[in-house]
């Protein structure tokens, strides 16, 4: 079965790639199938996605270095080959926002050449500064654009959808920063699945 993990970052999309292949040992991992990827590796990884029987791919939208129309084209082609489409949402997104730009200050200088994205997970370094504002609001709006374009997805590939608060073993990072500052989100990111914002 190829399985698709649609969302945005630090919703628990590793947590739910763990569960949704636990226990199948033959089964191939594609991680962040869109990461900076050249057209060419791209299409090579979108064919063998393809020709792979039994695999999982995490899908972040935005991840792809390009306009809204060809991202949306990539992620409709990649839907079309899966058996299963799964999408992960944080409900809380102030949380989501301040584990972004936490997360950020340890990849802001990548280098493409090497693909150093830097440490992202659970052996980042601690941060001791809070982030500011304009960190924050950057975050924010970094975060709403994976919004609309996996809202663009489920709107014509609709699948099961995981709440991280809701369906999600809740084991965050031993090193979780805790934001102390007053900074609040302008509004919450629309739920799937539901009609308003509520």
């Amino acid at each position: 079965m190829k399985t698709l993990v649609i969302g945005s970052p630090r919703t628990g999309s590793w947590y739910l790639m763990d569960m949704l292949s636990e226990g199948q040992t033959d089964i191939k991992t594609f991680y962040e199938i869109l990461k900076q990827q050249s057209e060419d590796e791209l299409t090579a990884l979108f064919k063998l996605f393809n020709q792979t029987p039994n695999c999982i791919a995490k899908v972040f939208p935005a991840q792809m270095l390009a306009k809204d129309i060809t991202i949306l084209q990539k992620c409709f082609a990649l839907c079309e080959m899966a058996d299963n489409i799964n999408y992960i949402q944080r409900k809380d997104t102030r949380q989501q926002v301040i584990s972004y730009a936490v997360g950020r200050r340890n990849i802001k200088d990548i280098n493409l050449d090497t693909r150093d994205y830097g440490e992202w997970g659970p052996n980042r370094s601690l941060t001791t500064q809070e982030p500011s504002h304009d960190e924050l609001t950057a975050a924010f709006n970094h975060l709403a654009h994976y919004n609309r374009l996996v809202a663009e997805i489920y709107a014509q590939y609709p699948g099961k959808v995981y709440t991280l608060e809701k369906d999600l073993p809740q084991k965050p990072y031993q090193n979780k920063y805790e934001y102390t500052g007053d900074w609040q989100v302008p509004y919450n990111f629309k739920m799937l699945g539901e009609e308003s914002n509520a």
